[in-house]
């Protein structure tokens, strides 16, 4: 990444044509997805040395309660926040490998990373979520992050239509109405 980042900020932007104006800012964007791949992986590691106790009342629990008070410390994050990325890189390293890939590539950019890991969440079957990664990555580089999730329902109820009346019943399930 150093040798990019040191080619594009010797690019002075007034003498770029707007084509040129427009593949910088694209270049640029692709090197912020390595980046934040790249600090996903550094949380992934992190999570991985603040093992969570074993709980039999939580066996999901596979990162130290702790780990995000850490993280949002040094990042300057709600712990809310920290949680978040926190999640999304133990995902990406542990259940969604193409995913994590295709951002490492910079192909993808962390908001089309997250909605892959929202999607997938509901399926538990290993082969279930290579067949959608497979499905949607193929073209994930081209398209907008809604016609990505578009995708996504289809590919999940693709191999899974369970999961997609899960995550239907689920959402329905939470939603409320507050009158003031």
């Amino acid at each position: 990444l150093g040798t990019e980042v040191a080619a594009l900020c010797r690019v002075d932007p007034a003498g770029l044509s707007s084509f040129d104006l427009l593949e910088a800012m694209a270049e640029w964007e692709r090197l912020i997805s390595r980046a934040q791949a790249r600090q996903l992986e550094v949380l992934a590691e992190f999570a991985r040395r603040r093992p969570g106790p074993y709980a039999p009342d939580e066996p999901s629990r596979r990162v130290s309660e702790f780990a995000g008070d850490e993280i949002a410390a040094r990042l300057r994050l709600t712990r809310r926040a920290a949680d978040i990325r926190l999640a999304l890189a133990v995902d990406l390293a542990d259940r969604l490998p193409a995913t994590r890939q295709a951002f490492l590539d910079g192909h993808i950019n962390l908001v089309k990373a997250r909605a892959m890991a929202e999607h997938t969440a509901g399926l538990a079957d290993a082969p279930a979520r290579c067949a959608v990664e497979e499905r949607v990555l193929r073209r994930a580089a081209s398209q907008t992050v809604s016609e990505m999730r578009r995708g996504l329902l289809r590919a999940v109820t693709a191999v899974d239509p369970a999961a997609t009346t899960k995550r239907h019943a689920k959402a329905e399930a939470g939603r409320f109405l507050d009158m003031h």
